[in-house]
This record gives C-alpha cells, sequence and structure tokens, in this order.
C-alpha cells in the first residue's frame, strides 16, 4: 500500500469512528496517531469541542483521539476524568537484576514490542528513564506485553501495570547554541542536525519535517521562539531565541534537543 493510499485509508477510518460516535450516542477511540496521522486527523477541520486528543500524559507525541457525540456529552466532567476513560494503559519495564543490566534504548524496547507482533499503532510513546522504562498502549494488550514481555535484548525485565495518574513525567532537554545565516527553518535545520542545506531542504521536501506537529514543507518558513521541530528519523528539538548576531551578520541562536 502506497503513501497516498494508507492516507486515504486512514481518513477514511477516522471518518468512520466519527460517524459511529456520533449516531451510536458514544466515544469512539482511534488507535495512536504519529505526526503524520495527526496532521491528516486536522485537515478533517473538526470543531474542537467535538474530540478529545490524548496520549496518557502530558507531552506525549503519538496520540489516541477520542471522537464526542455532542460538545455537552462530557459537561461536569473535568478533564482528567476524561482522559482516564481512554482505552490506555502504562507499563513499567525494570530489570530484574538491575546490577548485570544493560542500558537499553527506544529502539530495543520498541523492537522487542514489535518482535512480538505488537502492531505499532497499538503503542504509544516510549519513555527511557534512568532506572526504568514507561510503554504506552492500548488497552487490550496490556495483559499481553506483561506475560509475555520477559526479555529485551539480553536483560531479563518485569514489567507490570500503573495507573496513568502515576505518571510524572517531565522532558529532558540538550541546550545549544549555533549561527545561522538566517531563521529560515532549513538553515537552522541544518545546523541543528548537523546535515547539508541540500539533506535538510530534501527532509523538508519530502515531508519528513514538523513544527508544531504539522508538517511544514517550506524550507524559507520563519522559525519563531517557542517552535518545536521534529524530523523523521531523526529526533525533536525546540527553538528558543535569538541572540543577536555575529561581526559577520550572522544570526546567533539557541535550541533545546529533546532528549
Amino acid at each position: 500500500m502506497n503513501q497516498q493510499k494508507e492516507e486515504l485509508f486512514m481518513l477514511r477510518h477516522l471518518e468512520d469512528l466519527r460517524s459511529m460516535a456520533e449516531h451510536r450516542y458514544m466515544v469512539t477511540y482511534s488507535d495512536f496517531l504519529n505526526l503524520n496521522d495527526k496532521n491528516l486527523f486536522r485537515s478533517m477541520n473538526l470543531p474542537e469541542d467535538s474530540y478529545i486528543a490524548f496520549g496518557g500524559y502530558e507531552f506525549a507525541e503519538r496520540q489516541v483521539i477520542g471522537f464526542l457525540p455532542d460538545a455537552l456529552f462530557y459537561e461536569g466532567v473535568t478533564e482528567e476524568e476524561q482522559q482516564l476513560a481512554f482505552p490506555i494503559c502504562c507499563i513499567r519495564v525494570t530489570p530484574k537484576n538491575p546490577k548485570f543490566a544493560e542500558q537499553l534504548t527506544h529502539r530495543d524496547l520498541l523492537g522487542a514490542l514489535m518482535n512480538q507482533g505488537i502492531e505499532r499503532q497499538l503503542l504509544g510513546d516510549i519513555l527511557v528513564l534512568e532506572d526504568s522504562y514507561l510503554i504506552f498502549c492500548k488497552e487490550n494488550i496490556a495483559s499481553f506485553l506483561t506475560d509475555q514481555v520477559t526479555r529485551i535484548r539480553h536483560t531479563e525485565v518485569r514489567c507490570i501495570r500503573i495507573p496513568l495518574g502515576e505518571v510524572h513525567y517531565q522532558p529532558k532537554f540538550r541546550l545549544q547554541t549555533a549561527q545561522v545565516a538566517s531563521n529560515r527553518l532549513d538553515a537552522v535545520l541544518a545546523e541543528a542536525c548537523r546535515l547539508s542545506r541540500g539533506k535538510a531542504a530534501d527532509l523538508i521536501r519530502g515531508e519528513k519535517v514538523f513544527v508544531n506537529e504539522r508538517i511544514e514543507s517550506r524550507g524559507t518558513y520563519s522559525l519563531k521562539p517557542m517552535d518545536v521541530i521534529s524530523v523523521r528519523g531523526i529526533g525533536k528539538f525546540q527553538f528558543l531565541s535569538f541572540d543577536g548576531q555575529t561581526k559577520k551578520g550572522k544570526e546567533k541562536i539557541t535550541f533545546q534537543w529533546y532528549d
């Protein structure tokens, strides 16, 4: 299935969920959407009070969409209560023997889950913490994960389900500075990712770059302080500030990478 057909299929699926919510007067939920899926969802131009997006914690990138039958469906219900109704679980993964455990990466955890036959859309964000790992997933596979995931690479692990209310996560950042010719997206992207200007332009034209979770296909886009730039296959950083010019007329900038 090529990308265009995949996107058409996704749009039809989301529209079916929206229609089901309306006709059956019930909240319907999507699987986890990635940044590209979320762009497709936004193209539906639905009223903001007709859905809720949530990924299990405040800073989630991959999110589930809850379609509401009408704007008054959750009248009198707090935002936290609405979020707790989502079919999302959090699995905490810890090594059985920390003394001999490897330092696992996001790729290690995702690979282990995919090798179990789990489809990516059933998994949300995967967080690497200092002494454990958090996996957000759809509720219908939570028991499978806790029962079947016992080893990641060479490390034996223990998986337990924890309440979403116990998840307290703050992202960590690496602060960096640089000098760029301008605040154009292609110029900043090339410097931040240590790419040639041409390679940065290719990523932008290939719709691999998101600014504030929206595809940005213009290399000429002028970045503003607090814009968040995500690059598929590379990572995510936040543009913070302009800090004046050098004697040669280059812009001094500050940005921070999400660890």
